[in-house]
């Protein structure tokens, strides 16, 4: 429905000196919107959602840290 809206701007552009044909491109313009408006699902009402407290835990999942494959690789290069 896009391009026939678009078409109709182009039609008003190109007959703006003829008024039964602007008659004519407004009375499809309007029939293009009603349509729109009637086929055009409505979306549904979502309530507003509120978000939950996070924790973190006290403790990280992993015991390892970031740098342990570093020094490891440290330890291998200068054995």
């Amino acid at each position: 429905m896009q391009q026939l809206l678009e078409s109709s701007d182009s039609l008003k552009k190109r007959f703006g000196d003829d008024e039964s044909a602007l008659k004519l491109v407004e009375r499809e313009t309007c029939c293009a919107n009603e349509w729109i408006a009637e086929n055009t699902p409505e979306e549904p009402e979502s309530s507003p959602r509120k978000l939950g407290k996070v924790e973190t835990p006290d403790e990280p999942r992993n015991k390892r840290s970031i740098f342990d494959d570093i020094d490891a690789d440290a330890d291998v290069a200068s054995a």
